[in-house]
């Protein structure tokens, strides 16, 4: 994907502008994305996504701690899969922020070179979130560009946001967040040292150090996919505290990758979170806490059909 960075003053080639915040890229995202697609092709033109860095929260509220599904180089990732060629990358300021709704439309989006727009059901702009969806229509129409605006999409008769798909992660229903996202809830940090105590009990893992700012599942055990190389192993991951061990409370992420040996120490890992094993708990002995991972890993085992 190739990433520009917004100029001012500068005039950019004539272009389709999806506009939105893509967390968690889910399936309202894709729909959002597949009819700006459908629009570029017809106007032989390229979809540009817009992108606010940092996230306009952190701008305007400090003092809330912001959870993402997904941070910027992962959404590009995905984006490009979709088929997306163009992120547009703007710096969010104060001053930025102070934009009215209709200097955003009337000349930041013809700065763009902007032919068309296409956003969600629920997107705002301007200063103080004023302007809503049908109003950048309206305002389209007085500065020459057309608007998509794309409705919400169901799951379950629910509809699908990036906020629910939070809620079900921090309530471990990771099947239920996949639905939302198209595909597994994705993981990724670097392998740092552990305690080695996993390969003690004969269950060697990978502890990942995520980014504090992304959204964690519940404590507990999970089932997984570990892409390494060219190959996909399965996994059990846990999240928590090591209740039976810990005394000092600091919270882990470890994997165990199934049929892997190697070193993975200082390198990036991607775990696909599929399915939830159990509820994290404090086992009375080493044995019991080894028997319990041995029925894990048959659980894990057999979700995955391996």
């Amino acid at each position: 994907m190739q990433t520009c960075h917004v100029e001012p003053h500068k005039q950019y080639p004539p272009a389709v502008i999806a506009l939105g915040n893509f967390d968690g890229v889910h399936i309202g995202h894709q729909a959002l994305i597949r009819r700006g697609l459908e629009k570029a092709r017809s106007l032989n033109v390229d979809l540009a996504v817009l992108f606010f860095v940092p996230h306009p929260l952190t701008v305007l509220h400090p003092e809330n701690k912001v959870q993402y599904l997904t941070d910027l180089a992962e959404k590009q990732r995905l984006l490009a899969d979709l088929g997306v060629k163009k992120a547009l990358i703007l710096p969010f300021t104060k001053e930025f922020a102070a934009k009215s709704a209709q200097d955003f439309a009337e000349h930041f989006l013809p700065s763009l070179g902007t032919r068309h727009v296409v956003v969600g059901y629920n997107y705002t702009f301007g200063r103080l979130a004023q302007g809503r969806a049908e109003d950048l229509a309206v305002f389209g129409r007085q500065y020459g560009f057309t608007v998509d605006v794309v409705p919400e999409q169901k799951i379950d008769g629910r509809r699908v946001s990036s906020t629910d798909i939070r809620q079900a992660l921090h309530e471990g229903e990771v099947e239920k967040a996949a639905r939302m996202l198209g595909r597994p809830y994705r993981l990724q940090g670097r392998v740092v040292a552990g305690f080695r105590r996993g390969r003690e009990l004969g269950f060697p893992t990978a502890n990942l150090a995520v980014a504090e700012e992304m959204v964690l599942p519940s404590l507990g055990g999970y089932v997984g996919r570990v892409p390494i190389g060219s190959r996909t192993y399965g996994g059990m991951m846990n999240i928590g505290y090591n209740p039976t061990f810990e005394e000092k409370r600091r919270m882990r992420i470890e994997v165990h990758i199934l049929d892997f040996d190697g070193d993975l120490y200082g390198q990036p890992l991607a775990v696909d979170i599929v399915g939830r094993l159990r509820p994290e708990r404090k086992f009375a002995s080493r044995d019991d806490l080894i028997k319990q991972l041995k029925a894990d890993r048959a659980s894990a085992r057999q979700y995955l059909g391996l």
